[in-house]
């Protein structure tokens, strides 16, 4: 038993290193920004709604609000499923409205729905930002978005900041594990030039790349699901740094265990449907290696999980031989477990939030908490491998801050460039 928990955890070590190796080192590599670039492109913003008639009309005053040519964007909302007056609200804030031709189960197959519409428009767009109707975006997302697609990118992922890390000690986790992706996720394969990971808000796509490859997904997470497909592609996804937006955490944990259950089952579709041709194609593509390693992940979780129920079983058996023993054994590894998540916890919020420039009072919190917090990402991940993919379930969203109270409460990655202040 203890071989085959060594085993394991060579295994697990392995997987480890490879994301330590690159999050440290692409941290200590210095990120260039992409070039600014005189405003041109023609951009469609797109955000698929389903009841979110109390939200939709704070990113569309904020996206309203862009230091960027109005005439060079439009708005379009796409009403899914609603029994609520989101449509209305859309309207009156000043949005488009697109209605998909057909029934609709999930947001990807509203996006091909409504790229399929777009791509004929008299428009002539050169690409399409997806945004989630709960976000606002900062006032200079768009420059970003044109600077990147000038670049020669056609498709990137923006950076995703919080509007309520203050509300909970749940939305403040959460938003601490966004932070944490965006600093040692994407910002380190960006400066090691692997793509950025795409997390379905933020989001933008080329045209061109549309009409060659279209928008076609069927997992729970369509954003994972088209990471993979760039990268079978041989497109690299952008990381857009510059491009903040903000966006909703949930309050309770119960809505966070169903945002959560839906991740953990959709990247298990994910690594089933891409894993293996991911990995053929890894000995030419280095786009294709990252993402299979990390689509990996569901695989060295479970596999994390069984030296912890060997363990237990371990103890069991000693109970069952010497029961003050047993007792003892496991009282001494759950007061270690507790311990090492704590301050494993506390070390990566401050770290984190150092690198950020959002360590402030408040987020002390999270240094209490978000030990915790990753401890319930076990179970979330074996009901995610185990049982059926669920079916969607809305999470609330009823936070009704502006750009202008994100704006105020945080503060920028990066000062934009002058000749982008100008605008």
């Amino acid at each position: 038993m203890e071989w085959i928990i060594l085993a394991i955890s060579a295994i697990s070590a392995i997987y480890i290193l490879y994301h330590a190796y690159i999050g440290v080192v692409g941290n200590l590599k210095e990120l260039e920004p992409i070039p600014y670039a005189a405003p041109g492109k023609r951009l469609a913003l797109v955000i698929p709604a389903r009841n979110e008639a109390r939200v939709v009309g704070l990113l569309i005053d904020s996206l309203n609000k862009q230091r960027y040519p109005r005439e060079l964007f439009d708005i379009y909302v796409i009403p899914n499923n609603c029994i609520d007056d989101t449509e209305q609200e859309a309207r009156r804030a000043g949005a488009h409205i697109l209605h998909c031709p057909e029934e609709t189960h999930s947001k990807g197959e509203v996006l091909h729905h409504t790229f399929a519409q777009l791509l004929e428009s008299e428009r002539a767009y050169d690409g399409f930002v997806i945004f989630d109707a709960d976000n606002i975006a900062d006032s200079g997302f768009l420059q970003v978005v044109n600077n990147a697609m000038a670049a020669g990118y056609q498709v990137g992922q923006a950076y995703r900041d919080s509007k309520n890390p203050d509300d909970s000690w749940i939305a403040g986790c959460t938003s601490m594990f966004f932070w944490f992706m965006n600093r040692f996720f994407n910002h380190p394969r960006a400066a090691l030039g692997l793509s950025a990971s795409l997390n379905g808000t933020g989001v933008m796509v080329g045209a061109d790349f549309l009409r060659r490859h279209g928008y076609n997904t069927t997992t729970l997470t369509e954003d994972l699901e088209f990471s993979a497909q760039c990268a079978l592609a041989g497109e690299k996804i952008a990381w857009m740094e510059e491009a903040i937006f903000y966006d909703e955490q949930p309050l309770k944990l119960k809505d966070s265990f169903i945002q959560r259950r839906r991740w953990a089952a959709g990247s298990r579709q994910c690594a089933q449907k891409y894993l293996w041709s991911l990995f053929a194609c890894a000995p030419k593509s280095k786009l294709c290696l990252d993402v299979a390693m990390h689509f990996l992940s569901v695989y060295t979780v479970i596999l994390g999980l069984v030296p912890v129920v060997l363990t237990i079983a371990t103890l069991v058996r000693r109970m069952a031989t010497n029961f003050g023993q047993g007792i003892e054994e496991a009282l001494y590894l759950i007061a270690v477990l507790f311990a090492s998540s704590f301050f494993s916890g506390a070390l990566i919020t401050l770290i984190v939030c150092s690198l950020e420039t959002k360590l402030r009072k408040q987020r002390m919190t999270e240094v209490m908490t978000l030990g915790w917090f990753m401890m319930t990402w076990l179970p979330i991940n074996l009901i995610g491998f185990l049982w059926r993919p669920p079916t969607w379930t809305a999470i609330p969203h009823t936070n009704d801050i502006g750009i202008e109270d994100c704006e105020r409460q945080n503060v920028p990655i990066r000062p934009l460039a002058k000749k982008e202040t100008s605008l």
